[in-house]
């Protein structure tokens, strides 16, 4: 492009042919922000943009729930320590690991005969990770409760019986395409 002045004084810069700017120029279209053009040798003007609305600042309410998904390893160790830092519990932090083995869930407190690691990582005792049949390499559902200086972890069990629930009272019928182990059913008898 070689820039140049018009009669009234404007920069105006003229347009050699490219076939990349072709190819551009068709993405452009496409993406409805510039005209079609059928002679390859002048420019296209772009379409006329209209502005986004600025968002006005607000002041945000802390979480009063921060929900983390961890994995577990070997050692019960379980590697994302921000809920710990949500809730102040520092390396060292004396806490009380309760569990509820029917419903997966695992309730942990500040006080009592375990301990955040120096690292300041949870570890779940062995005894707790049999009770509640975690593995190395679980992912576990983590909920800081801030004001109740709770955490709340959920096992991969306790995770799809609280989302199998929810979509069943979401919806009555099954998503569009999967069919229902009934009309399984129905289907393999009528074969």
């Amino acid at each position: 492009m070689t820039p140049h002045k018009d009669a009234v004084g404007r920069l105006v810069s003229q347009h050699t042919p490219d076939p990349e700017n072709r190819a551009l120029r068709g993405l452009l279209h496409a993406a409805g922000i510039a005209a079609a053009d059928a002679d390859a040798d002048k420019l296209i003007q772009p379409r006329a943009l209209v502005a986004l609305p600025l968002l006005t600042p607000t002041t945000q309410t802390p979480q009063l729930v921060e929900h983390v998904s961890t994995v577990m390893n070997d050692r019960g160790r379980l590697a994302d320590r921000s809920p710990l830092r949500v809730l102040g519990w520092a390396p060292d932090a004396r806490i009380t690991i309760t569990a509820m083995a029917d419903a997966g869930i695992l309730l942990v407190t500040a006080g009592g005969l375990e301990a955040i690691s120096r690292q300041g990582h949870l570890r779940l005792p062995a005894a707790t990770r049999h009770l509640c049949r975690l593995r190395a390499g679980d992912r576990l559902l983590m909920a800081a409760h801030h004001q109740a200086a709770l955490l709340t972890i959920y096992t991969p069990r306790a995770v799809a019986a609280m989302t199998a629930t929810y979509h069943q009272t979401i919806s009555s019928e099954p998503p569009a395409g999967r069919p229902t182990q009934e009309n399984r059913h129905e289907q393999h008898l009528r074969r």
